[in-house]
């Protein structure tokens, strides 16, 4: 039968070519889909003004974002130029996880979530008050406020230090830190930090509860070890848990850094609180900052005043310049300039740059002081040569 040609040639395919998927496109979904579980995650520091920063290097969301965008947009143009173009909708949701994913590097490299804050935030006209951890350099614990039964065994020569070195081979675990410690400053035998990292960890699995508080910094700070922060969550978690002032503080931070466990605001202001009721200062300086800030709690500025009295009450420069501020504004409480200018000089005689260059513009500006432009260069001056920015640049406003 001849054929008729009004008839509509039919488009032929190969076998099997409707349900085949480009591989491309199989790898941007998995790449999408993986970016929300695979984390190759870093904590970098930076220095500035001498001052450390600690930032959040997120490369897993930039990695599956790349991967996802770039295999996704292959497999686009692979469908469109085929008959297959009813799976474009499943490449889609590839790229848009690749956008995500992207977005999230971004921010993991320069927004608010990727700085898992070294400092608190201060909504305070001065710069940001800076919180810290580790407070000592890398060859000392942090603040040893905690009970040292053996601390009286200053170093009085090798032989002393053998019978203690005994002590604790044989288990005793005040000696094992007490060794540890030791190891750790250099206090009568060289600095050896592997040896140091090996008796406080002995000292922490035999139930010193210091111990515990020292090896999570250790931990986290790759003292004598490589740096561990779930070791470090784990152990100093165990020393706050048995009532260790330190360790309550150092796990605040943790949670408020996001160091081996997930940034938890609530978690951090609760341990900063239970420290800061047994008089740890700079727990109470850093939840009064809370409490300013409304961070993990309620803001509420009368009570964070009463926190910052404590802790200035305490010796906390910290305190004394954000509580400063808080006069000087009346931020919280009546203005009161004269109070605010007696705080930052009590800072300032600790040589802290933030109340120098204070001080500087009360002078500049005549506020709670007699006008003095001599006096305010030198105070900026002097916050200057600590390489305090806001100091440096307002300098250069100032005429000569």
């Amino acid at each position: 039968m001849p054929s008729d040609d009004t008839t509509p040639e039919r488009e032929h395919s190969e076998p099997g070519t409707r349900s085949r998927m480009p591989l491309s496109a199989w790898v941007a979904v998995t790449a999408g889909i993986l970016g929300f579980f695979v984390k190759f995650s870093f904590l970098e520091t930076t220095s500035e003004g001498g001052q450390t920063e600690i930032f959040f290097r997120d490369y897993g969301a930039i990695t599956a974002g790349i991967v996802a965008l770039a295999f996704g947009g292959w497999a686009v143009y692979r469908i469109l130029s085929s008959p297959l173009k009813k799976n474009l909708a499943f490449v889609v949701i590839a790229l848009f996880l690749g956008v995500v994913h992207l977005i999230r590097g971004f921010v993991a490299f320069g927004g608010e979530e990727a700085m898992p804050r070294p400092r608190m935030r201060n909504e305070f006209d001065l710069p940001p008050v800076r919180v810290e951890f580790p407070r000592e350099s890398e060859r000392r614990m942090l603040d040893r406020a905690s009970d040292r039964p053996l601390r009286k065994l200053a170093s009085r020569g090798s032989s002393e230090f053998q019978d203690l070195l005994s002590k604790a081979e044989s288990g005793d675990g005040a000696a094992q830190l007490e060794v540890g410690r030791r190891y750790a400053e250099g206090t009568g035998v060289p600095t050896d930090l592997d040896a140091a990292f090996e008796w406080i960890r002995r000292a922490a699995e035999n139930g010193e509860v210091a111990a515990m508080k020292d090896l999570g910094v250790m931990y986290k700070q790759g003292i004598g070890t490589a740096k561990d922060p779930v070791e470090a969550f784990e152990w100093t978690q165990k020393a706050a848990e048995m009532g260790n002032l330190e360790g309550m503080e150092n796990l605040a931070m943790l949670f408020l850094l996001g160091v081996g466990v997930e940034k938890d605001l609530t978690s951090s202001a609760r341990w900063f609180k239970k420290a800061a009721e047994q008089g740890h200062t700079n727990a109470q300086f850093n939840y009064g900052a809370m409490l300013a800030n409304g961070d993990g709690v309620e803001r509420n500025l009368p009570e964070a005043i009463q926190w910052y009295e404590k802790a200035v009450n305490k010796g906390s420069v910290k305190a004394m310049v954000n509580l400063g501020v808080m006069y000087m504004d009346g931020i919280g409480v009546q203005k009161d300039p004269a109070r605010a200018v007696e705080l930052f000089n009590r800072a300032a005689k600790e040589g802290v740059p933030n109340a120098y260059y204070l001080l500087g513009l009360c002078f500049e500006d005549g506020v709670g002081v007699e006008k003095d432009p001599v006096k305010a260069r030198a105070y900026l001056q002097r916050a200057a040569d600590q390489g305090f920015e806001p100091a440096i640049e307002h300098l250069k406003t100032l005429k000569p």
